[in-house]
């Protein structure tokens, strides 16, 4: 079967976003504490392993701070944009 430049295949990364899709639904099993729940659960959606689960659950968790720093840096622009407009705006007298 191919495999990506980091010698994945393909599906393991649908499987990735399948679990991503898990975590963000219910947020506790962003906790560490459920991590044997949501490899049961990870194990019986995609027909797999228990240790395979867990390593879709490790990468969805790392997909998941991914993103999370990226909007977090977005955020921190916006806010900076609006701060300065609203600055202008004061400096102006309106």
């Amino acid at each position: 079967m191919p495999t990506t430049e980091d010698g994945h295949t393909k599906y393991y990364y649908t499987y990735v976003d399948a679990v991503v899709n898990i975590m963000l639904e219910n947020d506790r099993y962003l906790h560490s504490k459920r991590n044997k729940e949501l490899s049961k659960i990870v194990a019986e959606q995609i027909q797999c392993s228990v240790r395979t689960a867990q390593r879709y659950i490790a990468d969805a968790k790392k997909e998941i701070r991914r993103i999370g720093n990226q909007k977090k840096d977005q955020a921190f622009i916006k806010s900076m944009r609006d701060l300065e407009f609203l600055l202008s705006k004061t400096k102006n007298g309106k």
